[in-house]
């Protein structure tokens, strides 16, 4: 009887169900929360952009080319977001799974904004001001939106991605990572219901922010951002922007700016001077929490509790 209890044990203990998951990768912060919540117990993720990094201009280091050499799965946003892995990915041995999340998950975009200031009515006054924004505008062609992950309805639809691209690749675990990712759906939908509820209170409420990185953030919710500081993080705003943005500032009563963790304060005190503007810091990456399950989690509850704290 020993023996055949014994045996049943080894035969558990060394089956295809039981064997961790290896060779999960993902690039950011918010992508990475995502999997490991699919993952659950069954393995880890290696995360590329780690610490309080910005994607945005990122190169790999030779350690993060190493965890994608033995990568079985690869999750990120989309080849125009992390371009830093264009190469990489296609220096790739070709059984491995790249999986840009937007087009997995199959999430509408939305137009990326370039005007810098974008508030819904122009006055006949500013048309000069507008055509120079266009002017300064010429190399930044019309783009979509990649910052995805800030609307918990796309976050449920990577979360379907990720288990079909999992399961697919890991089939042993296939059970687990549906049940994972159901329970995930589960906490995403609550915390819908909690970021609506906190930011009731201010929506229609002007504001500036750093880069327009939250447009999905501010439609899910009913946000009113006027315009950005600059048009992108890799590049510091001329001093016409700077002044063009103070005006906006002033002239719609922006009740406040946000400035970004990555990023220097001063050009947000800058397009604040003469207004009564306050100020708070956005993170759309989650560059000073800890990696992990929770990371998503806490991520926008921060950003819903920030926004509601200065527009208030």
């Amino acid at each position: 009887m020993k023996k055949l209890l014994w045996a049943a044990l080894i035969l558990f203990a060394s089956s295809p169900a039981m064997a961790e998951v290896e060779g999960v990768v993902s690039s950011i912060k918010p992508i990475h929360s995502l999997v490991e919540n699919v993952l659950g117990d069954s393995g880890k993720s290696a995360l590329i952009v780690t610490g309080n990094q910005s994607p945005h201009g990122y190169h790999l280091r030779p350690s993060e080319v190493k965890k994608l050499s033995t990568a079985r799965v690869v999750f990120y946003i989309d080849d125009d977001f992390e371009t830093f892995l264009v190469k990489p990915l296609s220096n790739l041995d070709k059984n491995v799974v790249r999986v840009p999340l937007v087009k997995a998950a199959g999430i509408p975009l939305l137009e990326a904004r370039t005007s810098g200031t974008w508030e819904a009515h122009i006055h006949a006054g500013e048309e000069d001001a507008k055509h120079d924004e266009h002017e300064e505008n010429d190399e930044h062609h019309a783009h979509e939106d990649m910052h995805v992950w800030l609307a918990p309805e796309n976050a449920i639809q990577m979360v379907g991605a990720i288990e079909k691209a999992l399961s697919e690749t890991y089939p042993a675990q296939a059970k687990t990572f549906h049940a994972n990712a159901a329970h995930t759906i589960k906490k995403l939908n609550a915390l819908d219901k909690k970021l609506r509820t906190t930011l009731k209170p201010v929506e229609g409420k002007p504001y500036i922010v750093f880069h327009d990185a939250f447009q999905y953030f501010e439609k899910a919710y009913g946000l009113t951002s006027v315009g950005s500081i600059t048009l992108s993080p890799e590049q510091a705003p001329s001093a016409k922007r700077i002044k063009e943005v103070r005006a906006k500032v002033s002239g719609l009563k922006a009740v406040c700016v946000f400035s970004e963790a990555q990023f220097s304060k001063r050009l947000v005190d800058s397009v604040m001077e003469g207004s009564t503007a306050k100020s708070r810091v956005l993170d759309e990456h989650g560059a000073n929490i800890q990696p992990g399950k929770d990371l998503y989690f806490i991520l926008l509850s921060r950003i819903a509790e920030r926004m509601e704290s200065c527009l208030k």
